[in-house]
């Protein structure tokens, strides 16, 4: 049996959640400076959104090479849920992985523990989606 692989594969999906939020909180006042500055170019609003998706990939990028596992988390959850089907037809081990895995889907879902990881990214969020209400949806309609 490969049980041992997927012990592997739940630490690895597991720490990979730990680490894309801590990535987060640490890149998240170069985010901010970021959207600071695509808010200051000068010209049309073109060369502003420009500015801004070439800070989502840097960002990303960023966030990424944090990452032990490059992996994305729907790899790492499909991989998992078909080596406990393809490992164990039934019984207390496959009940007792399923329940694991369930638990690290609704950790990495969690919102309320987001918030807690990465506090600043969030702050930083906030200010994202409100200076884009209010460079473009406020500039639209005023």
């Amino acid at each position: 049996m490969n049980e041992e692989k997927l012990r592997a594969e739940i630490e690895a999906y597991d720490k990979n959640i730990d680490q894309y939020r801590k990535a987060l909180q640490t890149e998240s006042v170069w985010l901010f400076l970021a959207i600071l500055g695509c808010w200051s170019v000068i010209g049309n609003g073109y060369l502003q959104a420009f500015a801004f998706c070439i800070t989502i990939v840097f960002f990303s990028v960023q966030v990424a090479s944090h990452l032990t596992h490059r992996n994305t988390f729907n790899s790492f959850e499909s991989r998992i849920k078909k080596l406990i089907e393809r490992e164990f037809i039934s019984g207390s081990v496959k009940d007792h992985y399923l329940e694991k895995f369930g638990q690290l889907k609704e950790k990495r879902a969690s919102k309320i523990q987001a918030l807690k990881a990465a506090p600043m990214f969030s702050l930083c969020f906030i200010f994202l989606f409100w200076s884009i209400y209010d460079q473009i949806v406020l500039q639209l309609l005023g």
